[in-house]
């Protein structure tokens, strides 16, 4: 008769560890390269990077509609990201 408390393991008890150890391998590996990714940057807005940069939002503006200042629409409204601000500036973007 088959005794369900019997102390010896199943036997796919070594197969289930192995698969349990590898799936919390490959957990780990995930999380470890998501937290290696940089971060996402933070979108300013006109106010924000005009701040950032110590010019007024007219001169961002202005920058932006007629010089190619690099920003993403968000419906109707710019946003930008400083690094990539200071990096065209510092480019000569803004001739």
């Amino acid at each position: 008769m088959n005794n369900l408390h019997s102390s010896s393991p199943p036997p796919l008890a070594p197969l289930l560890d192995y698969l349990a150890d590898r799936i919390a391998d490959r957990i780990i590996e995930r999380l470890d390269e998501g937290f290696a990714q940089e971060p996402p940057r933070a979108l300013l807005d006109t106010a924000a990077i005009a701040r950032e940069l110590g010019v007024s939002t007219t001169h961002v503006s202005k920058l932006a509609r007629y010089h190619g200042l690099p920003h993403v629409m968000v419906g109707d409204c710019r946003r930008y990201e400083l690094s990539r601000v200071v990096d065209f500036l510092r480019e000569g973007g803004a001739k």
